[in-house]
Protein backbone atom coordinates (compact mmCIF):
# COMPACT_ATOMS: atom_id res chain seq x y z
CA UNK A 1 0.00 0.00 0.00
CA UNK A 2 1.12 3.23 -1.08
CA UNK A 3 0.34 7.07 -0.30
CA UNK A 4 2.84 9.99 -1.53
CA UNK A 5 6.43 9.38 -1.04
CA UNK A 6 5.50 6.59 2.05
CA UNK A 7 4.63 2.89 1.09
CA UNK A 8 3.17 0.32 3.99
CA UNK A 9 3.61 -3.50 3.91
CA UNK A 10 2.21 -5.59 6.12
CA UNK A 11 3.55 -8.98 5.94
CA UNK A 12 1.43 -11.80 5.75
CA UNK A 13 2.59 -14.53 7.97
CA UNK A 14 5.24 -12.63 11.02
CA UNK A 15 1.50 -11.48 12.38
CA UNK A 16 -0.52 -12.99 15.29
CA UNK A 17 -3.80 -12.44 16.45
CA UNK A 18 -2.41 -9.65 19.38
CA UNK A 19 0.24 -7.77 16.67
CA UNK A 20 0.49 -6.79 13.05
CA UNK A 21 3.58 -6.11 12.08
CA UNK A 22 4.54 -4.82 9.16
CA UNK A 23 7.41 -2.54 6.88
CA UNK A 24 7.44 1.31 6.68
CA UNK A 25 9.39 3.44 3.91
CA UNK A 26 9.90 6.50 3.98
CA UNK A 27 10.88 8.90 1.66
CA UNK A 28 14.41 10.70 3.03
CA UNK A 29 15.05 7.47 5.04
CA UNK A 30 17.09 5.26 3.77
CA UNK A 31 16.44 2.40 5.57
CA UNK A 32 12.67 0.69 5.94
CA UNK A 33 10.99 0.76 9.29
CA UNK A 34 9.71 -2.18 10.86
CA UNK A 35 6.42 -1.35 12.83
CA UNK A 36 4.48 -3.65 15.28
CA UNK A 37 0.66 -2.86 16.01
CA UNK A 38 -0.19 -4.64 19.53
CA UNK A 39 -3.46 -5.32 20.91
CA UNK A 40 -2.65 -7.35 24.06
CA UNK A 41 -5.39 -10.43 25.69
CA UNK A 42 -6.00 -9.33 29.40
CA UNK A 43 -5.16 -12.38 30.92
CA UNK A 44 -1.35 -12.73 31.16
CA UNK A 45 -1.36 -16.44 30.28
CA UNK A 46 -2.99 -15.45 26.85
CA UNK A 47 0.29 -12.92 26.41
CA UNK A 48 2.68 -15.49 26.31
CA UNK A 49 2.00 -15.99 22.82
CA UNK A 50 2.33 -12.28 22.04
CA UNK A 51 5.54 -11.96 24.20
CA UNK A 52 7.07 -15.20 21.81
CA UNK A 53 5.97 -13.40 18.78
CA UNK A 54 7.94 -10.11 19.36
CA UNK A 55 11.18 -12.01 20.21
CA UNK A 56 10.35 -13.81 16.90
CA UNK A 57 10.05 -10.70 15.44
CA UNK A 58 13.24 -9.24 16.97
CA UNK A 59 15.41 -11.94 15.35
CA UNK A 60 13.91 -10.17 11.44
CA UNK A 61 14.04 -6.81 13.05
CA UNK A 62 17.74 -6.98 14.00
CA UNK A 63 19.84 -4.35 13.26
CA UNK A 64 16.74 -2.15 11.73
CA UNK A 65 14.29 0.71 13.15
CA UNK A 66 12.04 -1.34 14.80
CA UNK A 67 9.40 0.70 16.73
CA UNK A 68 6.70 -1.79 18.86
CA UNK A 69 3.11 0.11 20.06
CA UNK A 70 -0.27 -0.07 21.33
CA UNK A 71 -2.47 -1.39 24.18
CA UNK A 72 -0.59 -4.14 25.80
CA UNK A 73 -3.21 -4.57 28.79
CA UNK A 74 -0.63 -5.02 31.19
CA UNK A 75 1.76 -2.44 33.35
CA UNK A 76 5.25 -2.20 33.28
CA UNK A 77 6.04 -0.41 36.81
CA UNK A 78 4.38 0.09 39.80
CA UNK A 79 3.46 3.93 39.18
CA UNK A 80 1.47 2.70 36.29
CA UNK A 81 -1.37 1.95 38.36
CA UNK A 82 -3.15 3.23 40.94
CA UNK A 83 -6.69 2.64 42.74
CA UNK A 84 -5.45 -1.14 43.20
CA UNK A 85 -3.37 -2.89 45.58
CA UNK A 86 -3.08 -6.21 43.56
CA UNK A 87 -0.13 -7.86 42.95
CA UNK A 88 1.21 -7.49 39.00
CA UNK A 89 4.91 -8.07 39.41
CA UNK A 90 4.81 -11.56 37.97
CA UNK A 91 3.07 -9.54 34.44
CA UNK A 92 5.00 -6.67 35.00
CA UNK A 93 8.12 -9.61 35.23
CA UNK A 94 7.27 -10.73 31.68
CA UNK A 95 6.52 -7.69 30.11
CA UNK A 96 10.33 -6.01 31.66
CA UNK A 97 12.12 -9.34 30.50
CA UNK A 98 10.48 -9.05 27.05
CA UNK A 99 11.26 -6.03 25.92
CA UNK A 100 15.25 -6.87 27.18
CA UNK A 101 14.99 -9.42 24.95
CA UNK A 102 13.97 -7.52 22.12
CA UNK A 103 16.27 -4.90 22.88
CA UNK A 104 13.36 -2.31 22.80
CA UNK A 105 13.47 0.87 24.73
CA UNK A 106 10.90 3.54 26.62
CA UNK A 107 10.92 6.55 24.95
CA UNK A 108 10.18 9.69 26.97
CA UNK A 109 6.41 11.00 26.67
CA UNK A 110 3.80 13.85 27.09
CA UNK A 111 0.50 13.34 27.53
CA UNK A 112 -1.69 11.99 30.54
CA UNK A 113 -0.24 9.43 32.80
CA UNK A 114 -2.73 6.70 32.16
CA UNK A 115 -4.45 5.58 28.92
CA UNK A 116 -7.08 3.95 30.74
CA UNK A 117 -9.63 4.06 33.41
CA UNK A 118 -12.39 2.39 34.76
CA UNK A 119 -14.27 4.00 38.70
CA UNK A 120 -11.15 4.84 40.68
CA UNK A 121 -8.54 2.47 38.84
CA UNK A 122 -6.27 3.96 36.40
CA UNK A 123 -3.42 1.81 34.56
CA UNK A 124 -0.89 2.95 31.84
CA UNK A 125 -1.66 0.16 29.43
CA UNK A 126 -0.83 2.02 25.78
CA UNK A 127 3.05 2.41 25.12
CA UNK A 128 5.32 2.72 22.48
CA UNK A 129 8.86 1.33 22.76
CA UNK A 130 11.73 1.94 20.20
CA UNK A 131 15.17 -0.31 19.60
CA UNK A 132 18.55 1.61 19.13
CA UNK A 133 18.65 1.87 15.56
CA UNK A 134 15.60 3.57 15.22
CA UNK A 135 17.01 6.52 16.75
CA UNK A 136 20.40 6.32 14.79
CA UNK A 137 18.51 6.02 11.27
CA UNK A 138 15.61 8.84 11.90
CA UNK A 139 17.70 12.17 11.16
CA UNK A 140 16.89 14.62 13.80
CA UNK A 141 16.08 17.49 11.36
CA UNK A 142 14.84 16.92 7.19
CA UNK A 143 17.27 18.76 4.79
CA UNK A 144 15.70 20.80 2.11
CA UNK A 145 15.61 19.55 -1.13
CA UNK A 146 18.67 20.46 -3.09
CA UNK A 147 17.09 22.91 -5.63
CA UNK A 148 15.25 24.84 -2.34
CA UNK A 149 18.25 26.94 -2.00
CA UNK A 150 18.07 27.53 -5.64
CA UNK A 151 14.76 28.82 -5.61
CA UNK A 152 15.47 31.47 -2.89
CA UNK A 153 18.51 32.43 -4.88
CA UNK A 154 16.97 32.97 -8.25
CA UNK A 155 14.31 34.47 -6.31
CA UNK A 156 15.51 36.81 -4.12
CA UNK A 157 18.30 38.17 -6.72
CA UNK A 158 15.42 39.48 -9.04
CA UNK A 159 15.44 43.52 -9.38
CA UNK A 160 12.02 44.89 -7.96
CA UNK A 161 13.22 48.35 -9.08
CA UNK A 162 12.90 49.96 -5.90
CA UNK A 163 14.87 50.10 -2.28
CA UNK A 164 15.48 50.55 1.31
CA UNK A 165 12.58 48.78 3.36
CA UNK A 166 10.19 48.75 0.73
CA UNK A 167 12.73 47.01 -1.32
CA UNK A 168 12.63 44.40 1.27
CA UNK A 169 8.86 43.85 1.68
CA UNK A 170 8.32 43.62 -1.97
CA UNK A 171 10.92 40.67 -2.12
CA UNK A 172 9.55 39.03 0.87
CA UNK A 173 5.76 39.00 -0.78
CA UNK A 174 7.05 37.78 -3.55
CA UNK A 175 9.30 34.92 -2.12
CA UNK A 176 6.43 33.89 -0.51
CA UNK A 177 4.07 33.20 -3.52
CA UNK A 178 7.06 31.49 -4.91
CA UNK A 179 7.50 29.28 -2.20
CA UNK A 180 4.15 28.60 -1.56
CA UNK A 181 3.76 27.45 -5.46
CA UNK A 182 7.08 25.30 -5.10
CA UNK A 183 6.16 23.55 -2.09
CA UNK A 184 2.69 22.56 -3.94
CA UNK A 185 4.30 21.42 -6.92
CA UNK A 186 7.22 19.40 -4.88
CA UNK A 187 5.32 17.86 -1.72
CA UNK A 188 1.60 18.32 -3.27
CA UNK A 189 -1.53 18.36 -0.93
CA UNK A 190 0.02 17.64 2.25
CA UNK A 191 -3.21 16.92 4.28
CA UNK A 192 -4.43 15.03 1.34
CA UNK A 193 -1.65 12.95 1.42
CA UNK A 194 -2.23 12.22 5.02
CA UNK A 195 -5.64 11.64 4.83
CA UNK A 196 -5.02 9.17 2.06
CA UNK A 197 -2.38 7.49 4.95
CA UNK A 198 -5.06 7.24 7.89
CA UNK A 199 -7.05 5.98 5.41
CA UNK A 200 -4.81 2.58 4.30
CA UNK A 201 -3.75 2.20 7.86
CA UNK A 202 -7.90 1.90 8.73
CA UNK A 203 -8.02 -0.33 5.87
CA UNK A 204 -4.96 -2.15 7.50
CA UNK A 205 -6.20 -2.58 10.57
CA UNK A 206 -9.79 -3.61 9.39
CA UNK A 207 -8.55 -6.40 6.89
CA UNK A 208 -6.63 -7.81 10.18
CA UNK A 209 -9.49 -8.01 12.31
CA UNK A 210 -11.51 -9.39 9.67
CA UNK A 211 -8.71 -12.07 8.94
CA UNK A 212 -8.54 -12.50 12.91
CA UNK A 213 -12.58 -13.06 13.25
CA UNK A 214 -12.80 -15.50 10.57
CA UNK A 215 -9.32 -17.66 12.09
CA UNK A 216 -10.40 -17.41 15.68
CA UNK A 217 -14.33 -16.71 15.86
CA UNK A 218 -13.44 -14.09 18.17
CA UNK A 219 -14.97 -10.67 18.18
CA UNK A 220 -12.99 -8.04 16.08
CA UNK A 221 -10.99 -5.18 18.26
CA UNK A 222 -12.93 -2.44 17.29
CA UNK A 223 -16.03 -4.13 18.25
CA UNK A 224 -14.35 -3.88 22.28
CA UNK A 225 -15.36 -1.16 24.15
CA UNK A 226 -13.31 -0.25 26.74
CA UNK A 227 -13.44 2.86 29.56
CA UNK A 228 -10.84 5.32 28.48
CA UNK A 229 -9.85 8.23 30.87
CA UNK A 230 -10.71 11.81 29.25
Amino acid sequence: MTAGTSRLNTRSGVHSPQVLHGQLTLSGVTRPLHISAVYAKCPRADRYPLWEKLCELAALSEDTPWAIGGDFNTILHPHDRIGSESNRSTEMIDFAETLEDCRQLDPDFDGANYTWAKNSLFERLDRIFLNEAWSLSLPKYVDPPPQFLDVICDDWSQDMGAGGLLNLQMKLARLKKTLKTWNKEVFGNVQANLKATEELIVEAQTNFEADHHRKTGQPSISTLQPTFSP
